[in-house]
């Protein structure tokens, strides 16, 4: 008996897509890019699944939390020296010049983490440190704790000098600091600009933030910040001797004994960018004659300044943090965040893998068989092989002796 007509094995798989060529080629792209995009979004869970569990390990939020507390205990024990200290006294002096003095007053605030959003308990103390500010504005008369108007002169622009190496960086008028312990032993500090303009890199065309940082952009692609001084807050300690000094929390950089973290570095000097009115853009500031701006001079009435024990818990938060002031997740919270993402990364990469693995079975199922490798034998599996590709369809329309 003759066998039913069959027609070509198809293969599990998608359905077939119906439809003009177009609609069908687009239907097809589609798919590959929902399969594309669903694999990266798989292999990317994956991925940072496992980094959270290997983060977990490291145990940083603990190891944080526990090196901040044994600053706790060591501020305890230092805090009796800082606070002993009864007068602390700051002298400015320009160009030679005797100086002026103010008062520092003693002053108790809260530590860095009250406000904090970490979710273990942070233990908190309080933080001390001498200060001056400027007077408030309705005062009618200055505290002896207020900067006087004149403690700092005013200072111009136009007299910035020549780029210190290794450049982008112009210095105007210098100040220098001192600090009076208890009315005889004083600190010098480094000298200061009181003006200063600071360059760095800008491209030119759509990404220029140059005007947006109040700047001043040259041809060359420099854009130049005019700053002043805004603040100075320093750190001190005392040594066996009893004698106060300050205190760098780098051994290699002895500038390092300021109070603010920035790109990794400790900083004494806080520096405020004024915008120049009248400048144009691409227009420096040594092309335009004194009438060029209206603002080429400026006061220094709202400078204020700070005196920090090196031992104070926030300087160890700050270095522990890298400035962040958050010790992160802790290690149960990144052991749930990385299996959550293991798991993920399996379900959405689990319907592309199979897929996969079926193409793969497809063209190894439709792919004709090994043959023998000897030349002889390679023309008589050919033959056979043609043979039966034309045979086997003929059998099965019923052309065949009944086999």
């Amino acid at each position: 008996s003759s066998r039913r007509a069959r027609g070509p094995i198809r293969h599990r798989g998608s359905p077939p897509l119906r439809g003009s060529g177009c609609v069908v080629a687009f239907m097809q792209l589609w798919q590959m890019t929902l399969r594309a995009l669903a694999c990266a979004a798989s292999l990317a869970c994956i991925v940072g699944g496992v980094t959270s569990l290997v983060l977990a390990r490291g145990r940083s939020h603990e190891n944080g939390m526990e090196a901040y507390e044994v600053s706790l205990r060591e501020w305890a024990s230092q805090r009796r020296s800082f606070d002993s200290i009864s007068r602390l006294e700051l002298v400015a002096s320009c160009d030679g010049t005797s100086g002026v003095t103010v008062r520092m007053a003693h002053r108790v605030t809260i530590g860095p983490f009250a406000e904090s959003e970490e979710k273990s308990p942070l233990p908190q103390y309080e933080a001390t440190y001498y200060g001056a500010d400027p007077p408030l504005p309705n005062a009618t008369a200055l505290a002896d704790t207020d900067v006087p108007p004149d403690f700092l002169p005013d200072a111009s622009f136009e007299n910035l000098g020549p780029e210190l190496p290794p450049g982008l960086v112009r210095w105007g008028e210098v100040v220098n600091f001192a600090l009076r312990f208890d009315g005889g032993q004083a600190i010098a500090l480094d000298p200061l600009p009181l003006v200063r303009a600071v360059a760095h890199w800008e491209p030119e065309g759509l990404y220029d933030r140059c005007n947006d940082q109040h700047g001043v952009h040259e041809p060359i692609g420099k854009c130049w910040l005019y700053q002043r001084l805004v603040g100075l807050c320093v750190q001190v300690a005392r040594d066996a001797s009893g004698t106060w000094r300050l205190a760098p929390r780098e051994a290699n950089n002895r500038l390092s004994y300021g109070c603010r973290l920035a790109d990794g570095r400790w900083e004494a000097a806080v520096y405020k960018t004024m915008p120049l009115s009248g400048l144009q853009p691409h227009q420096a500031l040594v092309d335009i004659d004194s009438d060029g701006f209206e603002n080429r001079t400026v006061d220094f009435s709202d400078f204020h300044a700070k005196v920090r024990s090196t031992y104070d818990p926030y300087f160890s938060a700050m270095e522990l943090t890298e400035g962040a002031m958050s010790f992160g997740l802790t290690s149960a919270e990144e052991d749930i965040l990385g299996i959550v993402l293991v798991v993920l990364g399996a379900a959405l990469g689990f319907q592309p893998c199979c897929l996969l693995h079926r193409a793969w079975r497809r063209e190894r199922c439709s792919a004709p068989p090994a043959g023998p490798t000897s030349s002889d034998s390679l023309g008589n599996w050919s033959i056979k092989w043609s043979v039966s590709k034309w045979v086997t369809p003929w059998r099965r329309r019923g052309g065949g002796d009944g086999a």
